[in-house]
């Protein structure tokens, strides 16, 4: 793409990023010009479709296509977190395709926890639990464009569930099988209490590192509303038990950690059907160690 336009100084490099994961909606680029650095993420002229996304439009009403929600969601972020968030410096349509431009945030991406000290993992767990302290009393998207009831959080969870076993897994006996227990158990569940900003697809790669410690936070698209459960939930398959021991600590002594004793089996069957860690057969991911 031709990003001169946007900008009133000659671009001196202009370089493709990758993103670390698949799925992504948005292509993204750092470009340089005499002046200055920034990063341009531009939505992808592709529809991408999949269990993912058709999840988290069904229960918390994310679309990746709206682009431009990331500069609420970012702002919202921004007085939480003592992670750094990209500010947002510009917004519009370039050759037909939206876009928005960020800062250029210091830092080299993080593709696994296991390179962090425990003293990182401590001030990650800081962290997150200060972005988990602002709480709501509904579950949505950020925007608010699409809002529920506490009380209706675990219903409407049980309907995403099973359309999406019925759209992505029709011909699986063993998902459809497990489907019904699970959707018997989460009717069960207690109400949420509170909602927080939750990471839906929390990964490593959402991260820069510096120094060997976690230093910002660089894309947020799929951010919503929700019981902070859901991202201890998703750590699980991602830390080993030292990497969680670490955060944990670091997590209590802002916040408690959420009880996921009831909930866990629920919430991890909701994330192997949005694949968030690929697609293992459910037996072995609903018996994932327990770390939290």
């Amino acid at each position: 793409m031709d990003f001169q336009p946007l900008f009133g100084s000659p671009i001196t490099e202009q370089k493709r990023l990758d993103p670390g994961y698949s799925g992504h909606m948005n292509d993204v680029w750092r470009i340089t010009t005499r002046d200055a650095t920034c990063v341009i993420r531009v939505l992808r002229p592709e529809k991408l479709s999949g269990p993912f996304w058709a999840g988290c439009s069904a229960l918390f009403g994310i679309d990746p296509t709206n682009i431009f929600d990331l500069e609420h969601i970012n702002a919202m972020l921004n007085p939480l977190s003592t992670l750094s968030i990209p500010q947002i410096l510009s917004k519009g349509t370039l050759d037909g395709r939206a876009y928005v431009m960020v800062e250029c945030m210091d830092g080299s991406p993080l593709t696994h926890f296991g390179v962090l000290s425990n003293a990182a993992l401590e001030r990650f767990g800081q962290q997150l639990a200060h972005i988990h302290a602002l709480r709501f009393p509904y579950y949505s998207h950020p925007t608010g464009c699409q809002r529920g009831p506490l009380s209706l959080f675990h219903q409407h969870l049980v309907q995403t569930m099973e359309t999406l076993v019925e759209q992505y897994h029709a011909d699986n006996f063993s998902m459809k099988e497990v489907l019904h227990s699970i959707s018997a158990s989460a009717q069960q569940l207690a109400d949420p209490v509170d909602a927080s900003l939750i990471m839906v697809d929390m990964d490593p790669t959402q991260f820069l590192i510096k120094d060997g410690y976690i230093e910002a936070l660089v894309d947020t698209e799929a951010y919503a509303l929700g019981p902070r459960a859901l991202d201890f939930i998703a750590l699980e398959y991602i830390l080993s038990r030292r990497e969680a021991n670490a955060l944990a600590r670091g997590y209590r002594s802002v916040l408690p950690l959420p009880d996921l004793t009831a909930v866990r089996p629920v919430y991890r069957y909701f994330y192997r059907l949005l694949e968030i860690q690929g697609r293992p057969d459910i037996a072995s991911w609903l018996a994932h160690p327990i770390l939290f």
